[in-house]
């Protein structure tokens, strides 16, 4: 917690510009509501958080982040779990190879969401990467 509080505190000069931050829980760190909370007490701003294990995506944990202003990730990557999107804003993380197909469905997707809050959406690091976000911000107008 300490550790949440000495970040936040270094990075608050930044402001909105910053946007929320990632919170990543490994899949080795099995649910613990309350040590969510305290992160996300003393972090002092928007988290976007992403959990690795299927245990954490459960009402109780949503509510603990939303109730902090900050969002669930959702992250589309083989073995891990997708999780629901709730939040104050959106955070996506697509992390596979997509056929067209595949991508069309995740750009409308994307766009539907973003017509109602703000949206983070994030490729996989590849070449490919800045010719989808190029088609997804199309899309989203």
């Amino acid at each position: 917690e300490e550790v949440a509080r000495q970040f936040g505190a270094r990075i608050e000069p930044l402001g909105e510009r910053a946007g929320p931050v990632l919170l990543q829980f490994p899949p080795t760190q099995k649910r613990n509501p309350e040590l969510l909370e305290g992160l996300l007490e003393n972090l002092g701003r928007p988290a976007a958080v992403e959990f690795r294990d299927p245990g954490w995506l459960d009402p109780e944990v949503y509510s603990v982040v939303i109730r902090h202003g900050g969002a669930v990730v959702v992250t589309d990557q083989e073995d891990w779990p997708l999780a629901e999107a709730a939040g104050e804003f959106g955070y996506f993380r697509l992390r596979r190879e997509y056929s067209d197909e595949e991508l069309e469905r995740w750009i409308r997707r994307l766009a539907e969401e973003a017509a109602r809050r703000d949206v983070y959406a994030f490729f996989r690091h590849s070449p490919q990467a800045p010719g989808r976000a190029l088609r997804l911000l199309d899309a989203a107008g």
